[in-house]
């Protein structure tokens, strides 16, 4: 069911992420955000581009329009890029030369498997870092409306050893100094950007609740604790 980054929450308020990405008013198409806990593909949220009048903070719908091989140029919203083939595989080789944003975070959700039962769900996040960013590459597409918006889908790489037992991957989390190498240095000098998290992370077990994309408030965020066999047997 989740394969990859499928879920984010991002309830900062926007005073933090404008300071954070350096955004002023008039590089932001955005003057307010609602709290969001459970962000899940297709959803419209903001994010960092660089611009020539600096960053700029945008709303973009997560999940790029791409055809796929040898498909009948039949389309899919792909969510994630891969790491280690952005500068091979073709469908992602332009946007990840020209076209490299951050998604402002303060969590992401993961899902393990555990005792051979169903999956259960975790919140990962750096620990030393409220608000943070993931990787990004984005495009521009033009509606049947002749409306004009952009789309998003969140780079990923290997999981850091400390997660590694929840998820094999995890998105691309980029540090502060990095901001603006990503955004906008040539991609040869990106790579180094494209690893594994180093710093401490913390993760907890949360309720099933986020699995429906219709929960989403501050509840998801609440650990929840796995009963033990000593705790099952007293039930």
């Amino acid at each position: 069911m989740h394969g990859m980054c499928g879920r984010y929450t991002i309830s900062s308020p926007l005073v933090a992420i404008r300071a954070l990405f350096n955004i002023n008013s008039e590089t932001s198409n955005i003057s307010n955000i609602e709290p969001r806990y459970n962000v899940a593909p297709t959803n419209f949220v903001p994010v960092v581009r660089a611009s020539n009048k600096g960053n700029e903070l945008i709303s973009s719908y997560w999940g790029l329009n791409k055809s796929w091989p040898h498909s009948n140029n039949k389309t899919g919203k792909l969510i994630n890029a891969r790491s280690e083939t952005l500068n091979r595989k073709a469908v992602f080789r332009e946007d990840f030369k020209y076209r490299r944003c951050l998604i402002p975070a303060d969590g992401y959700y993961e899902w393990a498997t555990e005792n051979g039962r169903k999956k259960q769900p975790w919140l990962i996040h750096p620990q030393h870092e409220n608000l943070f960013a993931l990787a990004g590459i984005w495009q521009t597409y033009t509606d049947i409306n002749g409306k004009i918006f952009t789309s998003f889908a969140i780079v990923t790489t290997e999981a850091s050893p400390s997660i590694a037992h929840i998820h094999r991957r995890m998105p691309v989390i980029v540090s502060s100094k990095n901001y603006a190498t990503w955004l906008s240095a040539p991609t040869t000098e990106t790579f180094s950007i494209l690893k594994p998290y180093t710093k401490p992370i913390l993760a907890h077990r949360i309720s099933n609740r986020v699995n429906n994309v219709r929960n989403d408030d501050e509840n998801l965020l609440s650990p929840v604790f796995r009963k033990t066999p000593a705790q099952l047997s007293l039930l």
